[in-house]
């Protein structure tokens, strides 16, 4: 049986890696994490919509918890690197408020009152 890689390609027409497993658990949980909520998502349906056995994703995730603190903090990781590029940009004050005012405005309306309900609910310590 012959297997196809997907090569893709940047906006500047460069060849880029395809994503591993690893991050293309996290980019599709994420996704159904913040539409759906937390609980209403299991790691069957993530699994599935990757084409993956769970075996396969608890190689890199060895629970949903795991998983779920993972995504929080690539989050909070990306928010921050973005909020930083902002606040180290040589622009004036103005538009490095409405820089940060639309980074937060874009962040906060990705989540769902469902994500945010269950990660108070069922990870206080992430919610924190």
């Amino acid at each position: 049986m012959e297997t196809h890689k997907t090569i893709k390609v940047s906006e500047r027409g460069n060849v880029m890696p395809e994503l591993d497993d690893k991050q293309r658990i996290v980019d599709v949980a994420s996704k159904q994490f913040m539409e759906n909520g937390i609980s209403k998502v299991t790691l069957d349906e993530v699994a599935s919509e990757l084409g993956m056995s769970k075996k396969t994703m608890y190689k890199f995730f060895p629970s949903k918890e795991d998983l779920l603190k993972t995504i929080v903090h690539t989050m909070m990781n990306s928010l921050r690197a973005r909020v930083e590029a902002v606040v180290n940009s040589d622009k004036p004050f103005v538009d490095k408020a409405q820089g940060l005012l639309t980074i937060i405005g874009n962040q906060i309306s990705s989540l769902s009152k469902q994500f945010l309900t269950d990660l108070q609910r069922f990870t206080p310590e992430l919610w924190k």
